[in-house]
């Protein structure tokens, strides 16, 4: 079953059972059982749709910058 990670936050990945990592935005084809676990018990993804992919994708790219960003105005303030 083809899904769309989409809630796994920053610097996390979810892995399957045979050890494949994904992140946020990665689509990938899950058997039965990492199907259950990422999408219905634990809701790190969600069944895939190309619009659902790349508004993820979008959303990823611009948390990262914004992350960036305020990363660099705080390492500003400690100087």
């Amino acid at each position: 079953m083809k899904v769309v990670f989409t809630s796994l936050g920053p610097d996390r990945e979810y892995t399957t059972a045979d050890g494949q990592k994904f992140k946020d935005g990665d689509v990938a084809e899950l058997n039965a059982e990492d199907y259950a676990k990422a999408v219905e018990y634990s809701k790190f993804a969600q069944d895939y749709t190309p619009d659902l992919e790349v508004r993820t994708k979008r959303l990823v790219a611009s948390a990262e910058k914004k992350r960036k960003e305020i990363m660099e105005k705080v390492a500003k303030l400690k100087k």
